[in-house]
């Protein structure tokens, strides 16, 4: 059963681009020259990955200060389009710290509560499943359905809902941590649900639009000619790969959003501001104690810096979120050729250069 509202002032979009104008970095701010010779070493870095192969968009953000956002590669190959700081990428799972976020803006509204059992919204389910929580949802730990999700329907919402509830159940509710598309797109159900609006109309209500993230919308909102997407590639011929899905309820909520790492990273600027959501629902948002906890990792290197991150993975593109907010430095990036896996070299690569470390942790 849907809750009442509870009254409550929000924060307006001119304060979130305010706190955003500020800076979020909890260190003095570095020098121009200190700035420009980290700029001047990454820009280094990434070209020589150019020469191997990367095609994609790196910022990195010192104190909240963007001291390198450039393209590298192409963007389309047939087409001869290169990739710049206005490409559009697909960022995937990057999806869920959205769907994270809308969670726990209706609970600062007062409209549900994470302790609440999917019962309360989904309607009932079998007594194995019973206990699950929106919570357990949210940290991947609700058990409801096999990794593979092979069996969900994903054509409607009524669809979807009831093969979540029928499918074989992997682990009691709270049991154990197992990472689920499908449980996250059940979340954006829930959303639905209590909000009484589509997942997309509240995302864009609540988020896109306050926040002034122009280039940032789901799958299927953009044409398949626009030459600002990014085509993904498994190999080095000029043909794409295929779509890896379509807009339905097995990505919804999960994945399909479709974003430049400028919009990205305001997003992320935006949320550890506070801006968003009050302290209660920031602590879940960010918690350490948690594998994962609505969209985000909190945990520590092996040199003991603390960091906050959240991939986006594709056959054919990848994307990452990875922050040091302990030292102000915060690296958002997307890239579109799978012939080799870029994930660690750009992490290990670019950290070392604003960490002063050795190349791996």
């Amino acid at each position: 059963m849907k809750k009442q509202r509870r009254a409550r002032t929000h924060q307006n979009a001119g304060i979130v681009v305010s706190l955003l104008a500020l800076g979020l970095g909890v260190l003095p701010a570095v020098g121009t020259a200190q700035t420009s010779e980290l700029s001047a070493q990454l820009d280094s870095l990434l070209r020589s990955y150019e020469s191997q192969g990367f095609s994609g968009t790196v910022l990195v953000s010192v104190d909240g200060k963007v001291i390198l956002e450039r393209g590298y590669g192409m963007a389309d190959r047939a087409r001869g389009i290169s990739v710049t700081p206005r490409t559009l990428f697909d960022f995937a799972s990057l999806a869920k710290t959205f769907t994270g976020a809308a969670v726990l803006r209706l609970e600062a509204d007062g409209i549900l509560q994470t302790s609440d059992r999917l019962e309360a919204y989904l309607g009932a389910f079998p007594l194995a499943k019973s206990a699950a929580t929106i919570h357990h949802l949210a940290t991947h730990r609700a058990g409801l359905a096999h990794r593979t999700e092979s069996f969900i329907d994903g054509d409607t919402r009524e669809r979807f809902i009831s093969s979540m509830k029928k499918a074989p159940i992997e682990s009691s509710p709270g049991a154990a941590y197992r990472y689920s598309n499908a449980g996250t797109s059940l979340l954006a159900a829930v959303v639905e649900i209590a909000s009484g609006v589509s997942y997309e109309t509240y995302v864009r209500t609540h988020f896109f639009r306050p926040l002034n993230l122009e280039n940032t919308g789901f799958l299927g909102d953009f044409t398949a000619n626009d030459g600002r997407l990014a085509r993904g590639y498994r190999d080095e011929g000029d043909e794409p790969a295929p779509p890896a899905y379509g807009w339905t309820w097995q990505t919804k909520g999960a994945g399909g959003l479709i974003s430049t790492v400028g919009d990205i990273h305001r997003w992320y600027g935006a949320l550890r501001s506070g801006a968003l959501l009050p302290p209660a629902q920031q602590r879940k948002l960010f918690d350490p104690t948690e594998t994962e906890a609505y969209g985000w990792h909190v945990d520590t290197t092996a040199t003991g810096r603390r960091r906050i991150h959240k991939g986006g993975g594709l056959v054919y593109m990848q994307s990452q979120v990875l922050a040091y907010p302990d030292v102000g430095y915060v690296i958002v990036w997307a890239h579109n050729n799978m012939e080799r896996n870029w994930r660690r070299p750009l992490n290990d690569g670019i950290s070392a250069i604003l960490l002063g470390e050795e190349p791996n942790d």
